[in-house]
């Protein structure tokens, strides 16, 4: 999403989007309320967030004024450290390249009727274990 907004926003709204950075949270799939950062309580399940900011004071205070990784996972001290997850703009640029002809050859592929599954295995249970296609796909 965040290329796609990069690479047509100027049309839709009229000035060049850059990006800013882009967050993960990762979850578990189950029916429970989830809160960010320092807004879980009691009861209540923290979501890990990870990812990728521009490494611009600017525009992180702008997401978080504080820099204390209340809403993004950067604080203060990680700019001075030169955290791993603030990339300069030339390697947003590179990871933009990347990403699209990822999914330009995996569309190749599907469109060439190549869709084999390769399920992630976690703690060795392959999720094809409990599928009721497995005699179909026979993996």
């Amino acid at each position: 999403y965040l290329f796609s907004l990069w690479e047509n926003g100027e049309r839709r709204y009229g000035k060049e989007i850059v990006p800013a950075g882009v967050m993960y949270a990762g979850i578990k799939p189950s029916c429970i309320d989830l809160q960010i950062g320092d807004e879980a309580g009691e009861g209540e399940i923290a979501v890990k967030r990870s990812g990728l900011f521009l490494h611009d004071e600017v525009i992180l205070r702008a997401m978080d004024p504080e820099l204390a990784g209340k809403w993004i996972p950067v604080k203060k001290r990680d700019l001075e450290k030169g955290k791993a997850n603030l990339l300069g703009f030339d390697a947003f640029l590179q990871m933009k390249k990347d990403v699209s002809e990822t999914v330009l050859r995996y569309a190749a592929e599907l469109k060439d009727g190549v869709a084999g599954a390769r399920p992630l295995s976690v703690g060795g249970k392959s999720p094809c274990e409990y599928c009721k296609m497995r005699a179909i796909c026979r993996t």
